[in-house]
């Protein structure tokens, strides 16, 4: 029984520190689009796809408590592809940290349903999945308006169990504990 306990404890040992070594190994090896600390949402194949789709030195990850990333929209009227008037969207997502404010945005003004019933819908799902969430941007460019403020275009947002991107092909199926979220329909 004795042994049984010692074996399951080195086993536990080695199972962690494994882990927390693979962990320090994608922050050392992808330092330049790994911005801080992943908290475990972000896997080597995540961090790979925005290579692929816009090139290693225009994308990068930050990952933040989810506490502090607000969605923020304006709205006005304007009209839409048919040439009715509409009600359009832009909206970011904004963050403030130690080294100044971040702001995710849209590339452009969204309708009705692309924002609430997809963008706005999901985010609020993904505040109620765990403590950190991960966004994936190009950029950053500093705001000559306000020192401190950094803009982005956001690409990809990450929670423990949650994907969606502003580019249908940038979220997939990862693994049985996060689903993929249809994104929005860009024309």
């Amino acid at each position: 029984m004795q042994n049984n306990i010692i074996f399951f404890l080195f086993f536990l040992l080695v199972f962690i520190s494994t882990s927390v070594l693979a962990e320090d190994d994608l922050r050392e090896k992808y330092s330049d689009i790994l911005l801080t600390d992943h908290h475990g949402l972000l896997k080597e194949r995540d961090l790979l796809i925005p290579i692929k789709s816009i090139g290693r030195k225009a994308s990068k990850w930050q990952c933040f408590p989810l506490k502090d990333v607000k969605l923020n929209y304006e709205t006005w009227r304007d009209r839409n592809e048919l040439g009715e008037m509409d009600n359009r969207y832009d909206y970011y997502f904004s963050v403030k940290t130690k080294s100044g404010k971040h702001i995710y945005s849209d590339r452009r003004g969204q309708n009705y349903e692309s924002f609430w019933k997809i963008i706005f819908k999901q985010w609020v799902k993904s505040k109620k999945d765990g403590e950190f969430v991960c966004i994936n941007g190009v950029g950053p460019i500093e705001d000559s308006d306000a020192k401190g403020r950094f803009l982005w275009d956001w690409d990809i947002v990450i929670t423990r169990s949650r994907c969606f991107s502003y580019f249908s092909d940038l979220c997939y199926m990862k693994d049985k504990t996060r689903r993929h979220v249809q994104e929005v329909n860009r024309e």
